[in-house]
Parts: C-alpha cells; sequence; structure tokens
C-alpha cells in the first residue's frame, strides 16, 4: 500500500472488500492505479460506520465491516464482505491470490481468504462471510419480523469479536444486536443474568445467542443530549434504585457471571495491595504545580478505606449491582421510561458507589448544582427506605464518595490490567484518583464525630 496524504485529525483505512459468489477482492481505481480503496476517517467517529458510508457513497460498494487487520505501513484494513449490487465500472474484482503485495502481504491475503472461506475462530465467531445474514435470520426468527438487506441495517461496531448492529424491521420496529470478544465475554454474562433475574431498566431482551456471545434488544430511546437537567438525573437515579433493589439476591450470581468484586471484604483486600503501586504512582510524577502525596498518608488513606469497609459490614449493608461506568452514553431515555446499557465494567458492591457518579452529569450553574445533587440524592433514597434502615442509609451515603473513588481504583488496579504496562496518562490518572481519595478522606475526617463509625 502506498502512504497517502492523511488530513490533520483523521486516519486512514484501506478496504478489502470480498466479493462472496467469487472469492474475488475488489481494486478501486485511485490515481490511475488499481488499489484497495482507501478512506479517510475523522477521528471520534465510529469508524465502522463512517468506512460503510464512504465506500456506498464513493464506489458504491455497500458491505458489512467484518474484521480489521494491521496493513503496510501500519495502516489498519477493514476486510469487509459485499452485500450489495456487483462492483461498478470505477472498481474491478480480482482473486484474492493476485491482489498486488502493494496493497495486501501473503500473511494479510491468507487472513483475507480464511475469512472469505467462512472458516469460523471460536473467539471471533462473526469473523467470516455470511455472519451479517446468518444474523438478519436469526433477528427475523426471533421476532417474527422480516428484515430488509442491506439498508436496514446500520453497523456501528466490527472486529475482534464485538458487533454492534441496529436493525430496522418491515413493519418499523427497531431491535439492537450486540455481541462482544475477549476480553468482555463477560458482559454477555452479565447482561443475560440480569435479564434472567427479571431487572428493570435495562432494554427488553429478545434473545441471546451463546455461541456469539450475543443479544437481541428491542430499541430503548437516546442518551440525554447536552447537560442534564434535575428531572432527568431524579429520573436515572428511582430508575437506578429499583434496578439495584431487584438484584439484591442475586450478587453472587452476578460475580459468577463476571462482574467485579467490589463487596466491602473483597475491596478492604484488595486495597492491602495497593500502597506500593501508589506510592510508585506519586515518585513518577514530574509536575510541581501540586505536591505529592507521601507514603505516611498513603498509608493513612489505606486505613481510612479499611475502615470505611468495616463501617459498611458492622451496619450489614447489602452488595448488588453496580454499573461502573454511568457516563451520559450509557443511559437512555424512551419518554419517562430510563434504561441502563454497556454492563462491560459492571461490579457488586455497596449500592450508593453509582449514586455518587450520577450528579456529574448535571449541568454546571452557578448555585444550582446543591440542589440538583440534594434532589438527586433523594430520588435515589426514596426508593431504599423500604429494604434499609435509617443507620445503613447514613453511612451508606457519607461513605459512598470515598468508596466509590476506591471502587473506581480497583478496577484500575486490576491484577489483570497491571499486566500490560501502563503509560504516563493511566498513571497521571491513578494519581489524580488517589489525590480525590485523599480529598473524600479529610472529609470524613471532620464529620466523623457526628458518623460515629470511626474511633
Amino acid at each position: 500500500m502506498q502512504p497517502s496524504t492523511q488530513p490533520i485529525g483523521s486516519r486512514l483505512y484501506h478496504a478489502a472488500v470480498i466479493v462472496p459468489s467469487t472469492q474475488s477482492i475488489v481494486l478501486a481505481e485511485i490515481d490511475g492505479k488499481c488499489r484497495l480503496p482507501l478512506i479517510s476517517v475523522e477521528c471520534g467517529t465510529r469508524a465502522v460506520r463512517e468506512i460503510r458510508r464512504e465506500l456506498e457513497s464513493r464506489w458504491g460498494l455497500t458491505v458489512a465491516v467484518l474484521d480489521f487487520v494491521i496493513g503496510l505501513n501500519y495502516a489498519p484494513v477493514a476486510i469487509s464482505e459485499l452485500i450489495g449490487p456487483p462492483p461498478g465500472t470505477r472498481c474491478c474484482a480480482i482473486p484474492i491470490s493476485e491482489a498486488p503485495s502493494s496493497e495486501l502481504d501473503c500473511a494479510q491475503k491468507k487472513v483475507v481468504a480464511q475469512i472469505a472461506s467462512g472458516d469460523v475462530d471460536d473467539d471471533n465467531p462473526l469473523r467470516r462471510v455470511g455472519w451479517l445474514a446468518e444474523a438478519a435470520a436469526w433477528v427475523e426468527e426471533s421476532t417474527h419480523c422480516s428484515v430488509l438487506l442491506p439498508h436496514a441495517i446500520e453497523q456501528y461496531t466490527a472486529g475482534g469479536g464485538f458487533a454492534l448492529l441496529r436493525l430496522e424491521s418491515a413493519d418499523n420496529r427497531v431491535y439492537w444486536l450486540k455481541a462482544v470478544g475477549p476480553p468482555n465475554f463477560h458482559e454477555f454474562r452479565i447482561t443475560t443474568a440480569l435479564a434472567a433475574a427479571g431487572a428493570q431498566h435495562l432494554p427488553t431482551l429478545v434473545a441471546s445467542r451463546e455461541n456469539w456471545r450475543a443479544w437481541l434488544m428491542e430499541d430503548a430511546g437516546t442518551p440525554v443530549q447536552g447537560s442534564w437537567d434535575e428531572a432527568a438525573l431524579c429520573s436515572a437515579a428511582s430508575a437506578l434504585a429499583q434496578l439495584q433493589k431487584k438484584a439484591l439476591p442475586y450478587a453472587d450470581a452476578l460475580i459468577e457471571a463476571g462482574a467485579r468484586d467490589h463487596r466491602s471484604t473483597s475491596l478492604k483486600r484488595q486495597m492491602r495491595g495497593w500502597l506500593p503501586l501508589l506510592s510508585k504512582a506519586m515518585r513518577l510524577q514530574t509536575s510541581t504545580s501540586v505536591p505529592k502525596i507521601d507514603d505516611k498518608r498513603l498509608d493513612e488513606l489505606m486505613q481510612i478505606g479499611d475502615e470505611a469497609c468495616e463501617a459498611l459490614l458492622q451496619v450489614k449493608m447489602p452488595d448488588t449491582i453496580l454499573h461502573g461506568d454511568l457516563n451520559q452514553g450509557n443511559i437512555l431515555f424512551q419518554g419517562e421510561a430510563c434504561r441502563f446499557i454497556d454492563w462491560a465494567e459492571a461490579r457488586v458492591g455497596c449500592p450508593f458507589l453509582d449514586l455518587f457518579l450520577l450528579p456529574r452529569l448535571a449541568a454546571k450553574r452557578p448555585g444550582s448544582n446543591d440542589a440538583t445533587i440534594e434532589a438527586t440524592r433523594n430520588a435515589y433514597l426514596r426508593c431504599w427506605r423500604d429494604v434499609l434502615t435509617e443507620e445503613q442509609l447514613e453511612v451508606g451515603l457519607a461513605l459512598a464518595p470515598l468508596l466509590a473513588i476506591a471502587s473506581h481504583l480497583a478496577g484500575l488496579l486490576d491484577p489483570l490490567r497491571l499486566r500490560l504496562k501502563m503509560d504516563s496518562e493511566q498513571i497521571g490518572y491513578i494519581r489524580s484518583l488517589t489525590r480525590q481519595l485523599d480529598r473524600e478522606a479529610r472529609n470524613l475526617e471532620m464529620r466523623k464525630p457526628l458518623l460515629g463509625w470511626r474511633r
């Protein structure tokens, strides 16, 4: 592949479009030469969606993206299946083995040929020609509605066993198909476990498919656009509490499904091993704009965290599902109904930890945030008053800010993640969270006469 001029803020992709009927690959005329189609995708957009749109509008190629490989000059290659009309006059199809070496090397041709032949990889069962048609047939069987290929399907993600499809049936119903690959197999198990438990405030699960780690959902609305107002936050807080209450009997099952164990006993145990890691992160700080936290204070923070976990145990705080990633895109509204999606970061622990994160979605308006936070908190607590005692509510609410940060740190300092080398940005984020932990610990230390949990 020849290097090309790349616009600032974009990434170049080559497209290896497979013609299934002939086991061939499409080349396009670019600058007087036959080459793989070249697409520039703006950073921050969904690459799969933009690749499909560009291939359709520029070359008349209607495709399904199946996977990505690294091409020559390190440009990613989107391996795709032609699902529309044959290539037009500006394109030609040649046998995969005859693709110019300037476009695909021998190893890449082998991968394309394997995908074209339909060979199935257990870890990536979607990496084959014909998968999209099979998915549409599964949707039709599960919904008893016809799906018109190819234009009734929008593809948002692909590759590595992952997929996100929006499908519209002939009677205008909308469904979403999501599949996950490694290392997110647990999201499939958690999502289906929550659905089996009868948890509300999830998109309605229509069907699931174990061999694809895929599930089919009814459309559940859209995220809030822009900053959240008080009504949206209170609605989300109430929905979250109701979901968590429904999941209370299933804490062990959710951990078995793959949710991280952040129950008080487990979080205590994990925190004891953090001191060397946090100390190293502080030593690597080069900025002088904020002081480093010394080892003595880090040790105190671990002790405070330990005592906070012990306080939850003393009041017998129940454990339930925590979302772990309550950003704006993971909370959908359809009229007044609020639903939560994307459970890859799910954990099990004190229910109040997610509540601490919700008000961060609110608009920053002078003088209004305190009232919004209070209203959000009250909406959440009202749902729990028939389950928790006043002591549990008081202690859980007081400790939530500190332990929410500790839970987030536990996710970052997970031994599986630490096997990968962290970059300076990740280490800087760990330092930032440690400072937040320090601030919340100081707030607790000032309030300890009121709390009665620390002596």
